[in-house]
């Protein structure tokens, strides 16, 4: 079951700046997170372990989809 990651309310238009991730990016350590991709807020929860962002499995997500 993969992982999705989110972006809390009130982080949307948040700026981090962090330690570069392994991972190539055209930011470098800056993250604006509106424009984040999920290898980049996987690194900013599991890594960095900002609260910003959070976490949930794809099956929660997709039964969210189907309620409503």
């Amino acid at each position: 079951m993969a992982k999705k990651y989110s972006i809390r309310p009130g982080y949307e238009n948040a700026e981090i700046v962090a330690s570069k991730p392994p991972h190539p990016r055209t930011d470098g350590a800056r993250f604006i997170l509106s424009r984040c991709t999920q290898k980049d807020l996987k690194y900013l929860h599991d890594v960095v372990l900002f609260e910003g962002v959070t976490v949930s499995s794809d099956e929660k997500a997709k039964t969210d989809e189907q309620d409503r």
